[in-house]
């Protein structure tokens, strides 16, 4: 018999969570209540942002933002985390600030380890200090 100390260390499924866990359904101790219903699913999918996150147009540009910003570009001491990034975290969250939701300066490629979570963004990182200029150049066709 299998118990959860048996089951590998595993992040949580919730988008931007950091934490890491062994429960069998994949989400952390915080997360476990919240993702058991269909009541919050139905929410997650009514929401206007996060339906933004749906679109071909945000896959296109995460896209983009990764492969032109491979390593995490969060600073750590001082300097640069050396992860893949994985993660294309915005600075001004897109439900506080709309417009920025497809502008690269709105924008950082962060491993797993340095994405903060939640849906606020991170608004005090100031360039240089807190992560590395993101790159990023539109392809010529």
């Amino acid at each position: 018999m299998s118990t959860a100390l048996d089951r590998p260390m595993k992040y949580c499924k919730q988008p931007g969570c950091p934490t890491r866990t062994r429960n069998a359904n994949g989400f952390c101790d915080a997360h476990q209540e919240k993702n058991i219903g269909s009541d919050y699913v139905r929410a997650r999918n009514a929401d206007p942002t996060d339906r933004l996150y749906k679109l071909a147009r945000w896959a296109k540009f995460r896209r983009m933002i990764i492969e032109q910003n491979w390593q995490c570009q969060k600073i750590v001491g001082i300097e640069q985390c050396g992860n893949a990034a994985t993660i294309v975290h915005h600075l001004r969250s897109p439900r506080d600030y709309p417009q920025g939701m497809f502008d690269p300066k709105n924008v950082a490629a962060l491993c797993a380890g340095c994405h903060p979570g939640g849906v606020a963004g991170t608004p005090d990182w100031v360039e240089g200090r807190h992560f590395v200029r993101t790159v990023f150049e539109m392809p010529n066709f």
